[in-house]
């Protein structure tokens, strides 16, 4: 399956210590340059890769690190924040060293809401007093129909009863899915507890991958956003639009 990345956000990476290979002892880095390395340029910057969960978590950390440096310039924020939209925020990564317990099981666990990641079954939500901290499976508010979730932004001019419940609501909000059983959205307050199934490796990957999809087909996809844009002074550097694939990696060392 393939997805694709911003041109301002693909510019960026080829000028990261991940793309000189100075990372690939990390599995997940490696595997990420080596996606990059082996994608295509597209009309517009954009380049399209042909990524696994990890990698999408890693360009989602970088995106990340995009967003919180002062020097990131407009383009690279709208890049960012355009992939972390449609691909989601990056899944905390255990040490190399340290034995992880798998994620992917049948076992509920209890999430904040903004933790909630594309093709995890939404099984319950909790009162307004507990926290990730306090609430445990017994308090859970179970959904008669459980669902699978598809995070995005929190819209408020959505019209739907469930969003219009947060129009007035102080805190950030999340989407948890736009498309539930009973016909709305699910919104929630970013630190809401949330019970959850964690989907499998490949469950998530497909319907991250999907999420994209429907996303770009809304939009007039990522490639249509970028087509036309001409390069201006603040890319890192230029690739022509007729690059050759690989091309969107060089030599030339990084700090």
């Amino acid at each position: 399956m393939e997805i694709t990345i911003p041109g301002a956000l693909a510019d960026f990476l080829a000028g990261t210590n991940l793309a000189t290979g100075a990372n690939d002892h990390d599995p997940a880095s490696r595997a990420t340059r080596e996606a990059l390395d082996a994608g295509r340029r597209s009309r517009g910057r954009t380049l399209i890769i042909t990524p696994t969960i990890d990698v999408l978590h890693v360009i989602s950390e970088y995106a990340e690190t995009l967003l919180a440096t002062d020097e990131a310039t407009r383009a690279e924020r709208r890049a960012a924040r355009l992939w972390i939209e449609r691909a989601g925020h990056a899944r905390p990564r255990t040490p190399a060293n340290k034995t992880e317990q798998t994620p992917y099981d049948d076992t509920p666990v209890i999430v904040r809401a903004d933790e909630v990641r594309p093709g995890d079954t939404v099984l319950a939500c909790f009162g307004d007093d507990l926290t990730v901290d306090t609430a445990t499976e017994p308090h859970a508010l179970y959904h008669a129909e459980p669902y699978t979730a598809a995070p995005a932004p929190y819209n408020p001019a959505c019209g739907c009863t469930a969003c219009a419940i947060y129009k007035d609501h102080e805190g950030p909000l999340v989407n948890l899915a736009p498309d539930t059983p009973w016909e709305t959205c699910d919104p929630a307050p970013a630190e809401a507890p949330t019970l959850i199934r964690r989907a499998t490796t490949d469950t998530e990957l497909a319907d991250t991958v999907a999420a994209v999809e429907q996303a770009d087909a809304a939009a007039g996809t990522w490639r249509g956003e970028w087509i036309g844009e001409q390069q201006t002074d603040d890319t890192l550097f230029t690739v022509g639009q007729d690059a050759k694939q690989g091309a969107l990696f060089n030599s030339r060392a990084t700090d």
